[in-house]
């Protein structure tokens, strides 16, 4: 077995679950919510998962090299994910209601459709972000290739995630019913 790689997975697995259903009530801002979504969405355990299967260990220099680039992407898989399953959550229980659509409603003060448009800027924001510091990454790590395929590998994930969640039977079944 993989210890570096199985041990990393375990504990990112373990931290979703203790987070993943932590929330009580609605979120105060869009920021305070991307932030809880992070972890929410399970992240960490697709990156975990990816640099496991890919067989990119990175060493503690590399990691933390790449760990800036965590925050954005993550907030790109958390908001990607509640602008599709808007659909599907709006029906949630009130002590349910995880998603950022009536988070900005309320903010902003955005009818619906608004809303969506103001999550989908901060996606391309977000996804600018870990863009320009993936490029920094690369640049600085011209001695190892790991850091290099852990930013590709991580644009796969994230464009992955983009087709699963606008495709997904679960967020769109309401509109072929």
């Amino acid at each position: 077995m993989d210890e570096e790689g199985a041990s990393r997975v375990i504990g990112s697995l373990k931290t979703y679950l203790q987070i993943y259903d932590s929330a009580k009530g609605s979120f105060p801002t869009i920021e305070v919510h991307t932030e809880f979504r992070i972890v929410n969405v399970g992240f960490c355990v697709m990156e975990s998962f990816m640099q496991r299967t890919m067989d990119i260990c990175l060493d503690p220099s590399e990691q933390e090299l790449c760990q800036e680039m965590c925050l954005p992407a993550g907030r790109v898989m958390g908001l990607t994910n509640v602008l599709y399953s808007w659909n599907v959550e709006r029906n949630d229980p009130p002590d349910r209601q995880w998603n950022a659509v009536p988070v900005v409603m309320r903010q902003y003060d955005l009818d619906e459709e608004d809303a969506k448009v103001y999550l989908g800027g901060l996606i391309v924001q977000h996804e600018q972000n870990t863009r320009q510091l993936g490029a920094e990454i690369k640049r600085k790590s011209r001695e190892s290739e790991k850091p290099t395929q852990y930013v590709e590998a991580m644009g796969l994930m994230l464009g992955g995630n983009c087709f699963w969640s606008s495709n997904c039977p679960r967020y769109n079944s309401m509109e072929t019913e």
